[in-house]
């Protein structure tokens, strides 16, 4: 996990925001990579948003979470 953190950073820092994102998506943190690509990389958002969701369909508590996670269109 140390290297996932280590290089988001270098990648942030460099302004490689699409590498940010498959960080993100590789280390399972859909719902930071659904709020940067949001913020960033709005092409990617519905795919992050699509993860997130799928993601929490595997929990218990999913059905209401993932009920609540919307798919932005600004």
């Amino acid at each position: 996990m140390t290297r996932m953190n280590i290089a988001y950073v270098c990648f942030y820092l460099t302004g490689k925001k699409e590498k940010c994102i498959e960080i993100l998506i590789k280390s399972r943190r859909f719902s930071e990579a659904a709020l940067f690509a949001r913020t960033f990389c709005s092409e990617r958002a519905n795919e992050c948003v699509e993860l997130w969701r799928e993601s929490l369909a595997d929990k218990s508590i999913a059905d209401k979470i993932s009920e609540l996670v919307i798919e932005g269109e600004d």
